[in-house]
């Protein structure tokens, strides 16, 4: 992952996947640090064994203001850094994101309903056993979602 981050070929890139290469929080934190993530909209990190760290990496970097979608299905992201990816005013262009099968929980799921940041969405995938009937109802009357495609099954 560090040479993909000092790579300066990658300054144009839009669009990275990195589905079920175990990219690991220390991967995604050197990725999200590096000057040539700047121009990239959509980050497709599926089964990549992310936890909070990662998200957390993610939320804070400055290089990840141009992200528009960001899928990250199935890792091991708990509530706070679900929260922190929402919350996140260095992502204030993501317009789509997946956190399914990520043990998110019910108090995961009514932070987010609460968070004012995530009406920016167009799309939030969120559907995970950990979220109950609590977590459920809050996300289905938030007022912050009405506008928002939800995938909560």
């Amino acid at each position: 992952m560090a040479a993909l981050s000092t790579s300066s070929k990658l300054n144009k890139l839009t669009y990275l996947n990195l589905t079920l290469t175990q990219a690991e929080d220390q991967g995604i934190s050197t990725l999200a640090a590096s000057s040539f993530m700047q121009n990239l909209e959509t980050l497709v990190l599926d089964h990549a064994y992310i936890s909070n760290h990662g998200a957390f990496a993610i939320a804070n970097s400055p290089n990840l203001q141009r992200l528009i979608r960001l899928e990250l299905y199935d890792n091991m992201i708990e509530n706070q850094g679900a929260f922190a990816i929402v919350s996140s005013t260095n992502l204030s262009s993501l317009k789509e994101l997946m956190l399914a099968e990520n043990p998110i929980g019910d108090k995961g799921a009514i932070d987010i309903a609460n968070c004012p940041n995530v009406a920016r969405l167009r799309y939030l995938g969120i559907e995970d056993e950990s979220i109950g009937e609590e977590g459920r109802q809050a996300l289905h009357y938030s007022p912050y979602l009405q506008g928002v495609d939800l995938f909560l099954a």
